[in-house]
Parts: C-alpha cells; sequence; structure tokens
C-alpha cells in the first residue's frame, strides 16, 4: 500500500527577453503622457481629441502598422511623430470629415490652437452683438439654459427665520 506520489515538474515559460526602452512619461501632442495607457486612451488626454476621433485616428494608423492597444511608452520616437502627424491632419490616415471638431480648410485642431480658435469665435460673436455675442458679454448661460436657480455667481446670502420665542414669551405672561 505504499504509493508514491511523483511531484509533477512545473515548467516555466521562459519568454525571449526584448529590451525595450520603458518611458514613464512621453510627450504626445504637447501633452504629458503616462507610459503606461494605450495609445487609445492617451490620445484623449489632448484638448480637441475626444474618444470618436482618437478611434479613428488609431485605425488609419493601423495601416502604418501602429497599433492603438500598444502602450504609448512601447512606441518610437518615429511612430510618437507619426502619430502626431496624424492628429495635426486627421484627413492623411483617412478620417471622415464629421470627426473632425472644425469644418473647411482647417480640419481638426486641437491644444492652444483649438482654445485660440474658441476664443477668436467668441470675441466675433460680441462684435457682431448677435445673441450669443450679448450673453456672452453679460456673462450669462449661452445655450438656452435656464438661469433661475442655476448659474448664480457672488456670495450667498442665509435666509434667517423668525424666532420661535414669541409663542413662549405669551405663555410666561399668561402665568
Amino acid at each position: 500500500m505504499d504509493r508514491e506520489v511523483k511531484k509533477e515538474k512545473k515548467f516555466k515559460l521562459v519568454k525571449p527577453e526584448v529590451k525595450v526602452e520603458r518611458k514613464g512619461v512621453v510627450r504626445l501632442c504637447g501633452v504629458d503622457v503616462s507610459g503606461s495607457v494605450p495609445l487609445r486612451r492617451a490620445l484623449r488626454k489632448v484638448k480637441g481629441v475626444g474618444f470618436s476621433l482618437s478611434a479613428a485616428v488609431c485605425s488609419g494608423l493601423e495601416k502604418f502598422g501602429v497599433s492603438g492597444d500598444a502602450l504609448v511608452e512601447s512606441l518610437s520616437d518615429d511612430q510618437v511623430e507619426l502619430v502626431e502627424k496624424a492628429v495635426a491632419n486627421p484627413a492623411s490616415v483617412g478620417v471622415k470629415s464629421f470627426v473632425l471638431n472644425r469644418r473647411g480648410r482647417e480640419g481638426s485642431l486641437f491644444g492652444s490652437e483649438l482654445f485660440i480658435s474658441v476664443k477668436q469665435d467668441i470675441a466675433r460673436e460680441k462684435e457682431l452683438k448677435s445673441y450669443r455675442g450679448w450673453r456672452h458679454m453679460l456673462g450669462q448661460k449661452v445655450r438656452g439654459q435656464h438661469t433661475r436657480s442655476t448659474g448664480r455667481t457672488g456670495a450667498t446670502v442665509g435666509v434667517s427665520k423668525k424666532k420661535v420665542l414669541k409663542p413662549a414669551a405669551k405663555k410666561e405672561g399668561e402665568k
């Protein structure tokens, strides 16, 4: 009845070591991005690049061998430069015009260019003295929201309740 339990040898899967330079933070389109996130999510950190544009640019970059699921730290400098060019000119990688945030010649703007463009648009509305321009000048809501209870600025003034002592004083006087 002596049974010997044979211990099975566990084989370890040995992966070939590939030397990849790990970068903690990568500068992508003028924004510092953590290297441990996928490219698809890292592009959304750039102002002016949302979910749809990020997905469209990443699918367009697949032709050039850059995967949207690849970590940003694993991209070479040439690939990072290619991504920046694709974000600056999305039509070059086959992104449709309805995904862009500007129409016409400008294409898609991001970062400080977008910020400056929005400021110029607001200044133009104010100069034309359109309804939207007036609302901007007055500091009110522009897109039709109600303003009765929200969007208030300044210090709040508390509401003081009437003192409850008056009925109590009458009871003491009756005694």
